[in-house]
Parts: C-alpha cells; sequence; structure tokens
C-alpha cells in the first residue's frame, strides 16, 4: 500500500492553467466550444478524481506532480494525433473520450481505503461521489492506495462514469450533435449488454421484467408517443432513486433537483427540469413528464423488441 493525500480542487486547479490555456489555443476559431463544453466537465472532473496518480507511470514511492491523472490525461489529450486535420468538433469529442477512458482507467485500478480504516465499506468505490467529498465525509485526506487487483466492476462502465463527471452543458452539446461521449469500442450492432450499461440501467431494466413500468397498466410509468417514450415524473425517479439502495438514498428527493441529477447522468434528455405537460395515453388526462436521453430511448426500445410477446 502507499500512503497518499488527496488535495483539495483549490489547491489543483491552478495547476491546470497551462495545459487547458494551451488547450484553449487549439480551438482559437471555436471558443465557445471550449468554453461552453470541455471547460465545464474539466472543472466538474477535477472535483473527482483530483491528482489521484496515474497507474501506467507511478511507482510505489514515488509522488507525481499535481494534480496527477487528470493533469497527464489532459497534457496527453493536448498532445494527441487527432489534432491534426480534424474539425474543432471532432477534436472535442476525441478530447472528452481520452479523459473518460484514462480517469475510468484510473478510478477502476485503484482502491482508496481512509487512513486507519481497513474495512471493505471504507472504500472509495469511485462512482458514487467524487474523491475530495468522500475523503471529507470520512474526516480524512489521507489515504492508502493500493490495486484492486481482479476485483469484478462489471456495471461500474466508462459509460456510467461518463455520467457523473460530464456537465449537462457538455451533455446538451452532445445532444445537439447527435453525439455519443464514447465511440464504441469493440461494441456489436446489437449493442452493449445490460450489465455494461451502467446500474441505472440495471434498475430499470429489473423494474421493467417486474412489470412496474409496463405501459399497458396504471399508474403507466412509462409510455410512447409519436415515437418517443415518455417516463411519469417524479414517479420514475422515485423508482430509480428506490433500487439504487444506499446509494440511491444519498440522491435528491426533490422533483426539480431530480430531474437535473439524472440529466447529468444520462438518463434524461434535457428536458425543463421541473418536467413537461404531457397527455397520457392510459390515464387519460395531462400528467408530469421527462423524456429519457436518446441513449435511454433506445435501450428501452430495444428491451421492448427483445421481450415483445411472440
Amino acid at each position: 500500500m502507499t500512503l497518499w493525500t488527496v488535495h483539495p480542487a483549490i489547491r489543483c486547479r491552478p495547476l491546470l492553467h497551462s495545459t487547458l490555456h494551451q488547450m484553449a489555443a487549439r480551438f482559437a476559431g471555436e471558443v465557445q466550444l471550449f468554453e461552453r463544453v470541455l471547460l465545464p466537465s474539466v472543472e466538474r472532473m477535477s472535483e473527482w478524481v483530483l491528482n489521484l496518480p496515474c497507474p501506467d507511470t507511478f511507482h510505489p514511492g514515488e509522488s507525481p506532480p499535481l494534480p496527477g491523472i487528470l493533469a497527464s490525461t489532459l497534457e496527453e489529450s493536448l498532445h494527441a494525433p487527432f489534432w491534426t486535420g480534424t474539425s474543432g468538433q471532432e477534436c472535442c469529442l476525441r478530447t472528452l473520450e481520452v479523459l473518460i477512458r484514462k480517469l475510468h482507467g484510473a478510478i477502476v485500478f485503484w482502491q482508496v481505503t481512509p487512513v486507519g480504516q481497513v474495512e471493505r465499506e471504507r472504500r472509495w468505490g469511485g462512482f458514487s461521489a467524487g474523491l475530495a467529498r468522500w475523503c471529507a465525509h470520512q474526516g480524512n485526506h489521507q489515504v492508502w492506495l493500493e490495486p484492486r487487483g481482479s476485483e469484478t466492476l462489471s456495471w461500474q462502465g466508462e459509460d456510467h462514469l461518463a455520467g457523473r463527471i460530464l456537465a449537462g452543458e457538455t451533455w446538451l452539446w452532445l445532444e445537439q450533435q447527435s453525439k455519443e461521449a464514447l465511440y464504441p469500442v469493440e461494441r456489436s450492432e446489437v449493442g452493449t449488454s445490460a450489465e455494461e450499461r451502467g446500474m441505472e440501467w440495471q434498475v430499470a431494466d429489473r423494474l421493467l421484467t417486474q412489470g412496474l413500468w409496463d405501459p399497458r397498466q396504471k399508474p403507466g410509468r412509462i409510455w410512447q408517443d409519436a415515437g418517443l417514450w415518455y417516463l411519469l415524473w417524479p414517479r420514475v425517479g422515485e423508482d430509480l432513486r428506490r433500487g439504487l439502495g444506499a446509494e440511491g438514498g444519498t440522491l435528491p428527493s426533490e422533483s426539480r433537483e431530480m430531474c437535473l441529477y439524472w440529466q447529468t447522468r444520462g438518463v434524461l434528455g434535457h428536458s425543463p427540469a421541473e418536467g413537461i405537460e404531457r397527455w397520457h395515453p392510459l390515464l387519460q388526462r395531462r400528467v408530469s413528464a421527462v423524456c429519457p436521453s436518446p441513449l435511454w430511448q433506445r435501450w428501452i426500445s430495444e428491451w421492448f423488441q427483445t421481450h415483445a410477446s411472440p
């Protein structure tokens, strides 16, 4: 194990300025793309990973320059070959992809335990809360780092991490461009399995299988209209929150905050945060509804196609 100090964002962020300044210069003709899409997510990432060391270059006993994995990944993406002869939009997408994949690799690799605590439940999972906030909650910014080894983390995929560390402005831009945060990697035409889609989808899959989200039965938490799926709000948000168990207990319970939260997780599209009024074909009245993100639209449709009665 290696003793490590988790430094606060206020100390780490200034050390990113030089690299971010160089990156901003690459977007000279598209300043808003950098300021509106990339920068807010980098700011959010600094809250999540801070100076967690990069597993590719870390050696026990060494202390890499602050702020570790995030700085090294930004530097790597800055010198990536895709900057040559590629549009600003494409560079933005590829930079986000590099950041997500590298940070995911570090979070999955490192097992983080507060000094003086060895209980398994005290280890930072990396996906339920940002590292700085988690350490503050544990009351100790000194931690033990060790490789996780062969521990299985099947549900904690890159898509799941993207939902946590990308800012809402970035998700809005991705939807406007009809893009996803990650390029498919060895992914079949059928798509990802339910296990690879993150804990939220596992909860949704279970609720669909149990019939709680049956569009043919009241209270009709989910229904389709003009080719789009809609979710009864805030009932569906409460279902997801409860389905996440202990983690769900820490999530917002107020309707608007819950809506904003699920938007940042990539579950909902960017409809108004308080929901929309829409006609419900089963209840035969207008109800408060939200629209799932394009990715979730596809997954829900796939679920019903797979489980359709013969």
